[in-house]
């Protein structure tokens, strides 16, 4: 079979696993029970083709990263219940959340995990041997877990921006006005716009529904699952000289706990030959398929050359892929260009954000096989570019 057919073949076998999947699993929290026995099935899937699937499993704060946004709302409501008492009491409690939401959700440090129970969470991987001595190495691959779900998100999906938007006006508000206080000026008649302030940056504590997880079709069974297809094929039609790893990486949703995790444990031994990575991450809005170059709210560098040669990738399989940039959010090529492991990312969302993203609308019937399909085509071709010709430096 050509490549198109190959591709058909992987993005059928996709949509019908993930659909198995989400039944038996509907919800998979980071560090799950649930998330584990998904890993372990695919692990299954990957043995049944004669591989040596291995699960590695590490310790995790499964809910302490998506409490920052509701704790920092409720830093804003406290600030705006002092300001009447304080104002410099108010802003120093108002920029201890701005600390919280910049230090754990904006530069992903997890200053709240000390402070949160810990759970197990597992890394699956496994390695794809080519015919010939390897002269370099490609990771790919998705996380199992699903996030706790967005409320507002939910309950209101056309008017989700506006409501981050108030919410982040209420902030700035809030830390404007205790400042101007703070340095000498009383601003007696505005007083009463704390008011509202509190009612609004009290809404925000609601933020994270934790008795809810998406069932992660979409973000990211689709990219995890999918990642298994590509290296059960590869079983079959091994590469040349190029070893691949497969890798469904636990607690992404936690802020990128496994793939750091893996990386740390793993990085000493990717010295023998050049190693890349390419996160596999959401497939399902065909038009808003890209290659992401910046990642973690776009503070990440990830690898120009490893970028252009997926692009190229998608050139021949006949789609023109722009370059993109995570504005809000983190996938796990951060984590391993963070580290300083050459990564990209193929994605395929609407970033508006989907009307399906981070809720209980993420499920099976979500997903687009041709999406699938397209996606796994330009790993085809990326991946025996890549060993045709090696890894470009």
């Amino acid at each position: 079979m050509d490549k198109a057919e190959v591709a058909r073949a992987l993005g059928k076998w996709t949509v019908s696993r993930i659909t198995e999947l989400c039944q038996q699993f509907p919800q998979r929290p980071p560090g799950s029970e649930a998330e584990r026995a998904v890993q372990s099935a695919l692990a299954d899937d990957l043995a049944d083709r004669g591989l040596n699937p291995k699960i590695e499993f590490f310790q995790v704060a499964q809910k302490a990263f998506m409490a920052a946004p509701p704790l920092t709302a409720g830093c804003f409501a406290a600030a705006a219940v002092l300001s009447f008492f304080t104002s410099c009491g108010a802003l120093l409690v108002a920029l201890t959340g701005v600390a919280l939401i910049v230090l754990e959700v904006g530069l992903y440090r997890h200053v709240l995990s000390p402070f949160f129970q810990k759970y197990t969470s597992a890394n699956l991987y496994a390695a794809i041997p080519c015919s010939g001595s390897p002269k370099c190495r490609v990771i790919f691959g998705g996380h199992a877990d699903a996030a706790y779900e967005w409320r507002y998100h939910y309950l209101f999906p056309k008017h989700f921006k506006k409501i981050t938007g108030l919410l982040l006006l209420t902030a700035l508000w809030v830390l404007f006005f205790n400042a101007v206080r703070c340095l000498g000026f009383h601003l007696h008649a505005l007083q009463w716009t704390m008011i509202p302030a509190l009612l609004i940056a009290g809404a925000g504590t609601a933020f994270t529904n934790f008795r809810i997880s998406a069932p992660g079709a979409v973000d990211n069974l689709s990219g995890a699952v999918l990642g298994i297809a590509l290296a059960r094929h590869f079983t079959e039609q091994p590469l040349h000289e190029t070893e691949l790893v497969v890798l469904v990486t636990g607690s992404k949703e936690a802020g990128l706990c496994g793939a750091a995790e893996f990386v740390r444990r793993h990085k000493p031994e990717w010295n023998d030959v050049p190693t890349v990575y390419i996160a596999l991450e959401s497939f399902r809005d065909l038009p808003w398929m890209a290659v992401y170059h910046r990642d973690m709210n776009g503070i990440i560098q990830n690898d120009p050359m490893l970028c252009a040669l997926l692009k190229q990738a998608g050139e021949r399989a006949g789609m023109s892929l722009p370059l993109a940039t995570v504005t809000t959010g983190s996938s796990d090529a951060a984590a391993f260009s963070r580290a300083g492991v050459r990564a990209a990312m193929l994605a395929a969302m609407d970033p508006a954000p989907a009307h399906y993203y981070h809720t209980r609308r993420d499920t099976w019937t979500e997903l687009d096989e041709e999406c699938l399909v397209r996606a796994a085509e330009i790993m085809l071709e990326t991946l025996d570019e890549i060993d045709r010709n090696g890894i470009p430096d």
